[in-house]
């Protein structure tokens, strides 16, 4: 089964040991990371979950692929109230922990490897994607993050921090919609070709914006480079744009909704080209520039160099194609 990104669950700080333990028991959890602000991350079947204290949320939800075993021991589970069943070809349970967190949790199938793996991980740590930042860029966020002395030192940092912060919400968010449109009908939200490469799309989007906020602060003269700021800004409009356009899941219609939402969709896809592209050309000027060679000279990029330009290479044609939401 495929691994995908990290699910979010924030609760009060001082329910998140309790929730921890519970979720260690009910799912057979590993706990692979603890965080000096309290969060723990688990790792339940071949998913990660972080839990984190901050705003209790009404709507958390976690969408998990398991098997019927795992299924019955939950629906069994004092701590679990069951709030629907859905039977048949796929069987599937949508519950509710004691601390007010959602679970839909679906019986695996082989068809179904690649369901939850919206943004697929990076070639070389084998970690969630974090482009455009380098493996030992993001490594070295995640010692800032686990070390919030360097973070509390450093404005640059704090700014970054918030932004971070902010885009993991708004994924926590996007995938709180996500899941109350499979949870209206998981069938027609796997079938229906439209839905699922657009959820798909703006989790992509939204970590990279995420990664953004990293290569940035870590590399300060890049916002420089050929309008950077500019067009991310732009991204950010159009995505606002594009949530903004995405009607609740039991209003959705095709023939009333699509033509305003794919066509923000389309805007937002343009805009994402250009700061691709723009990325590309600078993060080479950039390393040039540290090596100070000139942009006609000849440069020999290390592994992880050479890895995220090959991927923000191929990003700018997925993008100029459009090759998902053709209506």
């Amino acid at each position: 089964m495929s691994e995908g990104g990290i699910r979010y669950i924030s609760l009060q700080s001082a329910y998140v040991r309790d929730a921890v333990r519970l979720y260690t028991q009910a799912f057979q959890a590993t706990r692979t990371s603890e965080y000096s602000d309290g969060s723990v991350l688990l790792k339940i079947y071949n998913a990660n979950v972080l839990v984190t204290p901050g705003p209790l949320s009404s709507n958390s939800v976690v969408e998990l692929l398991t098997d019927r075993k795992c299924l019955r021991n939950i629906r069994q589970n004092r701590h679990f109230t069951e709030i629907d069943l859905v039977e048949g070809e796929r069987y599937a349970a949508k519950t509710r922990d004691t601390f007010g967190v959602f679970w839909m949790l679906t019986v695996y199938q082989e068809e179904d490897a690649d369901i939850y793996q919206h943004i697929e991980p990076c070639k070389m740590c084998n970690k969630d994607r974090h482009i455009p930042a380098t493996c030992d860029e993001m490594a070295r966020w995640t010692y800032y993050l686990e070390n919030p002395f360097f973070i509390n030192q450093d404005a640059r940092a704090t700014t970054a921090l918030v932004s971070y912060r902010r885009l993991q919400a708004g994924m926590s968010s996007l995938r709180n919609r996500r899941f109350q449109y499979a949870s209206e009908d998981i069938d027609q939200f796997i079938n229906v070709k439209e839905l699922r490469p657009l959820f798909d799309e703006l989790e992509r989007i939204m970590s990279f914006l995420q990664a953004l906020v990293v290569a940035l602060y870590l590399n300060p003269t890049m916002i420089y480079l050929g309008k950077l700021s500019y067009m991310k800004g732009k991204v950010e409009e159009k995505l606002k744009n594009v949530l903004d356009s995405i009607p609740s899941a039991n209003s959705f219609h095709m023939d009333t909704h699509s033509r305003e939402l794919f066509s923000a969709r389309s805007d937002l896809a343009d805009a994402f080209r250009q700061l691709v592209k723009r990325l590309q050309s600078g993060r080479m000027t950039m390393y040039k520039e540290l090596l100070g060679l000139k942009n006609e000279d000849h440069w020999v990029p290390n592994p992880q160099e050479a890895y995220i330009l090959d991927v923000l290479f191929n990003d700018v044609d997925y993008w100029r194609h459009q090759k998902f939401l053709q209506m």
